[in-house]
């Protein structure tokens, strides 16, 4: 049975930290506070409303939904569903007994509760720990020139394998985000989350503005893991190792580590080279790619 793949690119700074990561086969996984886009996740935080249906409704809904509910599964969490049960015990009134904790809530400690809950959200989002790779091309030199330390890093392909009706052969605890561009993205609405968790996750993690079309970004999400490296898992593996057209230049001291990590994986090496004629960069094979630079 042949399995189908999806090619994917992660373009790297040529560091002694990323290349030991790439030798240990592990994956970097930061949270969207810390990427580019400053657009990337907006979580609304001054307006707790439904456009449609009033408070009184959404809550008789909610306690159906999360009362008795204790499952941790992403995109929740113990600290979400903890000030889920606070809001939903909290009165509407403020005059009246919170019937959860037999006390009164001032106004103050009202918007208290709120604020928890909606920050509980935002952290969710700002630290879920993602991976972002490429489906641009590897001759692409906006990419080279962007993330790769100015054509003097490197940059790894993956094989990402994918199953039937576009779904993807990975590792329990991951998801994968094809992202898609668009000229709007609404913030994420605290209260739809809530009605809707998994699919408001994955829309305001996979959603960026067109004016990054030209990456084909494609996230990896570790739902079950933390900011920091873990292994790559099932269903993703390294294929080939790019040096950047600048690589063996700036970075010499870097060259015989990423000798050796491209010999451990048993993977193929290249260089990118320059065709001045045509302005465009092509891939070398090592082997030639070291007869021209004299190495």
């Amino acid at each position: 049975m042949i399995r189908e793949t999806k090619k994917l690119l992660r373009f790297e700074k040529a560091t002694e930290k990323r290349i030991d990561t790439l030798s240990r086969e592990s994956l970097y996984f930061s949270s969207a506070s810390s990427f580019n886009d400053l657009f990337d996740v907006i979580v609304n935080k001054n307006q707790f409303e439904h456009q449609v249906f009033d408070m009184e409704s959404l809550k008789l809904a909610l306690e159906k939904l999360y009362l008795n509910f204790n499952r941790c599964d992403w995109p929740l969490n113990s600290q979400v569903l903890g000030c889920v049960s606070d809001w939903l015990n909290a009165s509407e009134k403020y005059d009246d007994l919170d019937l959860g904790k037999g006390r009164v809530l001032s106004l103050r400690q009202k918007s208290s509760i709120e604020e928890d809950l909606i920050s509980s959200i935002s952290t969710v989002f700002e630290e879920a720990p993602i991976c972002c790779f490429f489906e641009s091309k590897i001759e692409d030199p906006l990419m080279w020139a962007h993330y790769a330390q100015n054509h003097s890093g490197f940059c790894v392909e993956y094989e990402l394998q994918t199953g039937i009706y576009n779904s993807y052969n990975i590792s329990r605890g991951y998801e994968v985000l094809p992202v898609v561009y668009s000229t709007v993205k609404k913030p994420l609405e605290p209260l739809q989350f809530l009605l809707n968790p998994y699919q408001e996750a994955i829309h305001a993690l996979s959603t960026k503005s067109v004016n990054w079309s030209h990456e084909n970004e494609v996230r990896i999400v570790n739902t079950a893991g933390t900011i920091g490296n873990d292994l790559i898992p099932d269903g993703v593996s390294i294929s080939k190792i790019y040096l950047g057209h600048r690589f063996s230049m700036i970075n010499k001291e870097f060259l015989e580590s990423i000798l050796a990590v491209a010999d451990k994986l048993k993977v193929e090496l290249y260089v990118m080279a320059k065709n001045n004629t045509t302005m465009e960069l092509e891939p070398t094979p090592w082997s030639k790619a070291k007869v021209i630079l004299g190495l």
